[in-house]
């Protein structure tokens, strides 16, 4: 930047410059007859740096953020997009702060899309959120989203959502905390994208649970009660309202070498269901009553061990958990808000193989499992593997669903494995093999290797045997490299293995000095195909690709943002998956 004059002010904390010339590498890119920007980290209002992209879908965009300080617990930030094929949109984001309570409101607003020459609508997305809490005791949750229509986020996209998330998460929650016992009184729903069964909202959805110790004993006296009304938009979908309540004993015991837990509980679950279809199995009123037996416990071994000098401590953690619950037909009762739970190694040790209670599955099993880790003398770990699977007891095939018949005598073989070979190498993996049918169920890997501060690459893959009956197998490779003190590159490549072809594509430049930057991006990427309900659109390709330049401000500080290559990560469409981190 240079100016014909340029003044720095303390008392207002800005820095003003009269005939500003922008340059980029020496080359003139704008002139600004009057400019400020402020020289602290202090909010102030002003026009922030605007986004130039370009994609297949919209042409040309170009994006002026304006941010308005409000006061020292409000602020709002105002963008205008341009899109060339599109039309001009208005985006605004408002947050709050007051005591206890903070919240943000988004609005995105497209008047008319010129691309759908067949609907003149507008296209819109809202979305509230809020937490807060009212006292020690109460608390409140609400996060709350509509769009037009089901193709909103895969044509216009949005800081939201991903463009390829296919339902809305529509929930408001009001919390109690008592000194033993909490209750909730929640409204849920999900609004599901394109041409799919809608989903059951619950109207309400309480729950009351409390935890009482029993005098003179470590045991526990647990009580968990539930109400919910299922509602549906859908007229040939029938609705329920759903009552349970299980109460029992249950008794932890846990030392640094080893641990048991028992629990003997008795769950009871009354429904009335309405709107039945006509042939259905589904009964008016139905009432389950099911005793639960579990015992899960575990013991931990360590030996030290030497090599070249170093000391290192291995571990072994054998586990064992029987389970029972009697078998009963519940064909009788609808599902409502009840899916089958992954098998991965830690859940061999749940007490359910479904979400939800409208399935409770038959159980006379045991799990075992096993653990062994390497650990070096700062206690970091080096190495674990896992192994583990679900031993069935009884094989009766004339209980409750298709989907909880048991067709073998064990589960798939479950493991997980971790290395860590050095500062610079990281493997991680989970497998979930059937042994009878010799295949696959379910596998992911990743593979790191971060070869300087702040530089990797990441090698993953990803097979899942059947999800709705398509069989998914891809592999991604992603890097960020430093080429020198001002340049870092980032890139990213993912490819669909069992249809052939490329899912994604993405190659990130960025320019870093002292207080400002710039980045250069170019994506490829695969759309989302939704069933169309709302919009008629002949012009959706099944792949989308641009140019996108962004202009960073890093402050008068000299300070680089420390989420810039995160940013560039984050916007593809998969994400990073980070491998110093349990979490992701």
């Amino acid at each position: 930047m240079q100016a014909s004059e340029i003044n720095i002010s303390a008392e207002n904390k800005q820095l003003e410059a009269y005939n500003v010339r922008f340059k980029l590498f020496d080359i003139p890119v704008l002139y600004v007859p009057y400019f400020s920007i402020p020289i602290t980290d202090e909010r102030q209002s002003g026009l922030l740096y605007s986004t130039i992209d370009s994609s297949q879908k919209s042409g040309i965009e170009v994006t002026m953020p304006y941010y308005w300080n409000i006061s020292e617990n409000m602020d709002a930030t105002i963008t205008t997009r341009y899109m060339s094929k599109r039309g001009t949109q208005l985006q605004t984001e408002y947050r709050y702060l007051s005591d206890l309570q903070s919240g943000t409101i988004n609005l995105e607003y497209l008047d008319r899309d010129n691309l759908l020459t067949n609907n003149n609508d507008s296209r819109y997305l809202a979305r509230l959120q809020h937490v807060g809490n009212f006292s020690d005791r109460f608390r409140a949750y609400i996060d709350y989203t509509t769009i037009s229509d089901d193709n909103y986020l895969i044509d216009l996209g949005s800081a939201q959502y991903n463009s390829n998330d296919a339902y809305l998460y529509q929930i408001g929650e009001l919390a109690y905390f008592g000194d033993t016992w909490r209750a909730t009184v929640q409204i849920q729903d999900f609004e599901v994208l394109g041409s799919h069964t809608p989903s059951y909202k619950t109207e309400p959805h309480i729950e009351i649970s409390s935890q009482q110790a029993l005098p003179f004993s470590i045991a526990v006296f647990d009580i968990y009660s539930e109400l919910t009304r299922f509602v549906t938009p859908d007229k040939n979908l029938p609705e329920a309202q759903r009552y349970h309540i299980e109460a029992g004993i249950t008794l932890p015991i846990s030392t640094p070498s080893w641990f048991i837990n028992s629990e003997l509980k008795l769950l009871q679950t009354t429904y009335h269901q309405e709107n039945i279809p006509l042939n259905s199995s589904l009964k008016e009123n139905v009432s389950r009553t099911l005793p639960k037996f579990r015992m899960h416990g575990g013991i931990n071994f360590d030996k030290q061990l030497a090599y070249q000098g170093n000391n290192y401590t291995q571990t072994l953690e054998p586990q064992l958990q029987y389970l029972y619950i009697p078998n009963e037909d519940q064909s009788a009762i609808g599902v409502y808000d009840t899916t089958t739970l992954q098998d991965d190694y830690n859940g061999l040790f749940r007490d359910k193989r479904f979400s939800g209670l409208d399935r409770i599955a038959q159980a006379n099993q045991y799990s075992w499992g096993v653990t062994s880790r390497l650990l070096n003398a700062e206690n970091q770990e080096l190495f674990r593997l896992s192994l583990g699977r679900i031993v069935y007891l009884n094989n009766n095939d004339s209980a409750l669903h298709k989907e909880q018949t048991i067709a073998t005598e064990e589960s798939a073989l479950a493991s997980e494995i971790y290395l860590r070979l050095n500062r610079k190498w990281q493997f991680t993996g989970d497998i979930q093999y059937n042994t009878d049918t010799s295949t696959t169920n379910k596998s992911q890997s990743k593979i790191d290797y971060q070869f300087s501060k702040n530089q990797t690459i990441q090698l993953n893959h990803r097979y899942t045997r059947n999800v709705s009956g398509i069989r998914i197998e891809q592999v991604s490779l992603l890097s960020n490299v430093i080429l020198n003190e001002n340049w870092q590159v980032v890139g990213r490549l993912t490819q669909d293995l069992q249809q052939k072809r490329s899912l994604e594509s993405y190659l990130g430049m960025q320019y870093n000095s002292c207080c400002w930057g710039i980045r250069l991006s170019y994506h490829r990427h695969i759309n989302s195909n939704l069933e169309e309900q709302n919009i008629n659109n002949d012009n959706r390709d099944a792949f989308n690709s641009g140019f996108k330049i962004e202009f960073v401000y890093n402050g008068m500080s000299g300070k680089r943002s420390p989420d810039s290559i995160a940013d560039m990560f984050n916007s593809s469409i998969f994400g990073y998956k980070r491998p110093y981190f349990l979490n992701n």
